[in-house]
């Protein structure tokens, strides 16, 4: 995971400017323009700009957009990105396990695809990260996986994570009040890896999802 504290303005361009911004950051060598990426991206938080953008889009078209996850709500997608907001809530001390898995809170795993993240509303979620310097797919169910470089942080104020696929691993823990945050995800449509991990707490495998979604050569 890499995190960035950036600079940000007043927030007075519109989200609309920066998607376009950031479609274009996308198509280039984007991970040598991180630092650029994370600013644009905490435009989208300053002064709630993407939050009052979303409701008065909702509110012009008078219907709530359908849910596409556990809490997540896609703003934009194109070719080279996707954003989604998610909606988060505190959790009480009586949650059911299969709750907290359905929302995958307290449950280390990856991703198969690469993301930037911050939060838009509220005191944001605490997360722990472990880095797999030598992730695979042919991994099975009860393998071990040696998980290094654990560091934990809450993703709060100006505050823009980016978390690779496969092999950062974390765990995420339920904020203190209801939050909501911004995922964005470059070239969500070429995934090297259809595979993701779910690990137990001593970090072997319980869990192999296949996304199903069939993985792009990058290298092609």
């Amino acid at each position: 995971m890499k995190r960035f504290v950036p600079t940000i303005d007043s927030g007075s361009r519109s989200p609309d400017a920066i998607f376009a911004d950031l479609e274009e950051a996308f198509r280039s060598p984007w991970r040598h323009r991180m630092v650029e990426i994370a600013d644009l991206i905490a435009g989208l938080r300053a002064e709630a700009n993407l939050l009052r953008w979303f409701i008065a889009k909702v509110a012009r078209r008078k219907e709530w957009p359908k849910l596409t996850g556990a809490q997540s709500f896609t703003l934009f997608s194109s070719e080279t990105m996707l954003a989604r907001i998610n909606l988060w809530f505190p959790l009480s001390a009586d949650a059911s396990d299969s709750y907290r898995r359905y929302l995958s809170i307290e449950e280390l795993h990856n991703h198969d695809f690469d993301f930037f993240t911050t939060c838009l509303f509220g005191p944001g979620y605490v997360s722990t990260f472990w880095q797999d310097h030598e992730f695979h797919e042919t991994r099975r169910v009860g393998d071990k996986i040696a998980l290094t470089d654990r560091e934990t942080h809450r993703l709060e104020g100006n505050d823009v994570w980016f978390v690779a696929a496969s092999t950062d691993f974390h765990s995420q823990h339920a904020p203190s009040s209801f939050s909501v945050t911004l995922n964005i995800l470059p070239n969500w449509l070429e995934r090297p890896t259809t595979i993701q991990y779910v690990l137990d707490e001593g970090h072997s495998i319980k869990t192999v999802i296949d996304s199903g979604l069939p993985p792009i050569d990058l290298a092609a």
